[in-house]
């Protein structure tokens, strides 16, 4: 089942402020079309700071076309 989040919502659940989520959206790894974000989004958000915690930039960790497609569906697959 898909939960959904409003942006501080998830934002609490990644240990993020919004505003990194926000930039998250602009750089494509998460969705900007949605009004709210759900538990995939977080984890994605999560995978996204620990990637940039190793020293990769979040414009390049995730945002590959093909890498973007098999990452996003696999977290969504994910339980929480």
């Amino acid at each position: 089942m898909t939960v959904e989040l409003t942006l501080e919502q998830a934002a609490e659940r990644a240990g993020v402020e919004a505003s990194y989520l926000l930039r998250l959206q602009e750089l494509g790894i998460l969705p900007d079309e949605r009004e709210t974000l759900t538990d995939g989004d977080v984890r994605r958000a999560l995978t996204a700071r620990s990637l940039e915690a190793t020293g990769v930039p979040s414009s390049r960790s995730i945002n590959t076309d093909p890498c973007r497609r098999a990452t996003q569906s696999l977290l969504d697959k994910m339980d929480p």
